[in-house]
């Protein structure tokens, strides 16, 4: 029970910051293309609609990751981002070569409607939802805070021993 209430939760929180017309453009073009080229189409324009969500869900993550410090972070993003965008390109392409192959070149203006709506909501959630969870080192920008400190006590410390050593130049005359 608690994992469907996790999922829920997920999923709530993941698909709040998606607006309605993007869910309504996606639902009509898939409903349309069902319509007028088949439930092959429709499905896998369902189907596709998941997986390039996901995709740039992931490829956002892997993009705030690489500007944090967690390595550790950083390739679990990166596993899921390489995966993901796998199994949408044997979408995308399958769905290429069967357009180039009939001569059914429409076919790909849903294709395509559907992946910019769904990987752009995708990439926009993900940021809605990192931007309210990172924290420590794994908040964009935490190496460059780090070094930054590292590079302040560094100059800090030179100032101080400039200090020092005009201090005993100034003793000795």
């Amino acid at each position: 029970m608690q994992k469907i209430k996790w999922l829920w939760k997920l999923g709530v929180e993941t698909f709040e910051n998606v607006p309605m017309w993007v869910w309504t453009i996606v639902a009509a073009t898939i409903a349309l293309s069902t319509a007028i080229w088949g439930l092959d189409l429709g499905l896998t324009l369902f189907a596709m609609s998941g997986v390039a969500f996901g995709q740039n869900m992931a490829f956002t993550a892997v993009s705030r990751s690489r500007n944090a410090g967690d390595i550790l972070y950083h390739r679990k993003c990166a596993w899921m981002s390489n995966g993901v965008w796998l199994l949408c390109q044997m979408f995308i392409w399958k769905n290429l070569f069967a357009a180039f192959d009939t001569g059914s070149y429409w076919q790909l203006v849903p294709l395509f409607l559907v992946y910019i709506a769904s990987t752009t909501e995708g990439s926009v959630s993900m940021m809605a939802r990192l931007i309210k969870s990172e924290t420590g080192k794994r908040q964009v920008g935490a190496q460059a805070q780090e070094e930054t400190k590292e590079q302040i006590l560094l100059v800090n410390k030179r100032i101080d021993d400039l200090y020092i050593a005009l201090a005993k130049a100034a003793a000795k005359e």
